[in-house]
């Protein structure tokens, strides 16, 4: 998304002011220089807020998460933030075109960061009418975006994510990470693989995955099958890759909010797709 105009940005925040404010306040908490004038802070809280030295970079990722935190916050005070999300590979993902169009992700050296797209009136923030409250409320729900930012994507995951089967692959994944750095796989390593892919077998039955069922457990038969010899730990990792990829479009496609429902249609039928190819791959000798 690149720099929008004054009047495209009047639309976006018209769209859901409490959450445009909430993620200008929360891409303001890592910038060196604010872009929220201090005054104006200032008329609605009365003081104005000592600023850190920022210590994290906000990547898309980390953005999301503190959103996703900000948004379960709300939930629990009876605020709606209304925050369009799906949940995918590393956690919630906010989903952009449903959202307030109010931030870009560009790329500084390697590294992906958020940043406001209004760059031009980094000195001030526009208020409109009937938005005062909306404003003043989005300060004080990123007052601890700093403390936010350092729940990690395991955190969220292990803590918020709605599918166990979602949780246990990426317990398996890591595994297989540490295993595949070391130089000899021993018994003990495949012993734990195999207990940890049972969980997967276990975890797929729950009704809401039920369909991923028949090819993890035709999945989890070819790694044993291959940790039972001398094992190829590439040929393993590759195969619960692609199962991993596979429940991340299901994840998509069944744990999302707030989001258009033309475009949920879209991910559920890709997510078909990929587990047609999956199995027909699978199938294959």
């Amino acid at each position: 998304m690149g720099l929008v105009r004054e009047l495209d940005y009047v639309y976006e925040v018209g769209k859901n002011p409490l959450l445009a404010y909430t993620m200008l306040h929360t891409i303001d908490k890592f910038q060196r220089t604010p872009f929220v004038a201090p005054e104006i802070i200032a008329q609605f809280e009365g003081q104005t807020f000592k600023r850190d030295e920022p210590r994290y970079v906000l990547t898309p990722s980390r953005f999301y998460r503190i959103l996703f935190l900000i948004h379960k916050g709300c939930e629990r005070k009876g605020l709606e933030l209304c925050l369009p999300y799906y949940w995918y590979k590393s956690g919630p993902v906010v989903h952009g075109r449903d959202a307030p169009r109010v931030f870009s992700v560009i790329r500084i050296a390697t590294t992906q960061q958020v940043v406001v797209s209004f760059d031009q009136w980094k000195d001030t923030i526009l208020i409109f009418d009937d938005f005062e409250s909306s404003f003043s409320d989005a300060i004080l729900l990123t007052l601890d975006v700093v403390g936010l930012a350092r729940r990690t994507r395991l955190d969220v995951i292990y803590e918020y994510s709605p599918s166990k089967l979602h949780k246990v692959v990426v317990t398996t994944l890591n595994e297989l990470q540490n295993i595949t750095k070391k130089e000899v796989v021993d018994e003990g390593d495949t012993d734990t693989l195999a207990k940890l892919l049972a969980s997967v077998v276990g975890e797929c039955r729950e009704e809401r995955y039920c369909e991923l069922c028949p090819s993890f457990e035709r999945a989890a038969e070819k790694i044993q099958t291959e940790l039972a010899a001398e094992p190829n730990m590439r040929y393993v990792w590759q195969i619960v890759q692609d199962m991993w990829n596979v429940l991340s479009l299901g994840l998509r496609a069944k744990e999302n909010a707030n989001v258009r429902q033309k475009q949920v249609l879209v991910w559920k039928n890709k997510y078909v797709r990929a587990l047609s190819a999956f199995e027909q791959q699978l199938s294959i000798v």
